[in-house]
Parts: C-alpha cells; sequence; structure tokens
C-alpha cells in the first residue's frame, strides 16, 4: 500500500476562534484519545477564502504546497502541465460540527 498524504492547512484567523483539543481536554478533566495528533478545532465554519494554502506531507517531507490561488487558477498541478483554469472554486466553504 502506498504512503498516504497528510494535508497541512495554513488559515487566515479572520474572526476564526480556534481551540488546542489537548488543553481542553486537559480542562474538562479528561483524557484525549489522540493527544500526539496535536489538532485544533474550530466552532462554526472555516470559509474557503480563510485557506492561505496547504502542504501535501508524504512520510514526513513536504511534496508540494499549493496556494488557493494557484488552485483556483488550476495551476497546482504544474508538473503535469495542466494549464486550464476552474470555472468555479472546488468549494465555497468547509462546515464542521462541534
Amino acid at each position: 500500500m502506498p504512503p498516504s498524504e497528510v494535508y497541512v492547512y495554513y488559515i487566515s484567523e479572520n474572526d476564526i476562534k480556534f481551540v488546542d483539543t489537548i488543553q481542553a481536554f486537559k480542562d474538562a478533566g479528561k483524557e484525549h484519545p489522540s493527544p500526539g495528533e496535536k489538532e485544533w478545532s474550530v466552532k462554526g465554519k472555516i470559509d474557503w477564502d480563510s485557506i492561505i494554502k496547504w502542504d501535501v506531507i508524504k512520510r514526513g517531507k513536504v511534496v508540494k504546497t499549493v496556494t488557493r490561488d494557484d488552485f483556483e487558477d488550476g495551476d497546482e498541478d504544474d508538473d503535469e502541465g495542466d494549464d486550464k483554469k476552474r470555472s468555479v472554486p472546488l468549494v465555497r466553504s468547509v462546515k464542521f460540527r462541534a
């Protein structure tokens, strides 16, 4: 089985309240089920416009960085020679339930 890809997102904090899940579990007196993941959560949604860029990581190394603008312009796969522009963004917002 090929190694899986991990995505790390860079998100603008404009009016978004991030919660450190490790600290939230400590504050609640509970044991975190996956403390090694060092995740943050958001109550509500993260708008597409708040996503700045993301890294694609394989085997612990960044293999590609994609900006939102490059993605919308269809330039995220420059090495494949595909210069098509997207007619619409892939998503407008990502919603999470708290």
